[in-house]
């Protein structure tokens, strides 16, 4: 994971936030239940994410944007996809960068929401 100084700075306020996210991120890994998340909504920046998170009641998990889709700092919500359609609705006046699909270990797949 590459650190922009700039885009760092920018978001330090929200560092409590993240390392909320790497917690949940991490949890979800230990205990396996990261293998059925196979969706993952990104938003284009933090605020958008945090808005997000207000509103969605779905059984879903807000980790760190992985590095494949954004390098940056952002929130990411994975669920899996019988929860995707529910979660999508939760957040229909929510910016969403793109909702992608675990392909090979890595959310490449980019689906149309």
């Amino acid at each position: 994971m590459r650190i922009n100084v700039r885009n760092f700075i920018k978001n330090l306020p929200h560092i409590h936030i993240g390392i909320k996210l790497h917690f949940n991120y991490l949890r979800a890994y230990l205990t396996g239940e990261i293998r059925r998340l196979d969706h993952c909504i990104a938003f284009p920046d933090i605020d958008e994410g945090l808005r997000a998170l207000k509103r969605v009641k779905s059984p879903c998990v807000a980790v760190p944007v992985p590095d494949e889709i954004k390098e940056e700092c952002g929130i990411a919500i994975l669920c899996d996809e019988e929860s995707l359609r529910k979660t999508l609705r939760e957040l229909k006046d929510v910016r969403i960068l793109g909702v992608y699909r675990r392909k090979e270990g890595k959310f490449t797949e980019r689906v149309s929401p």
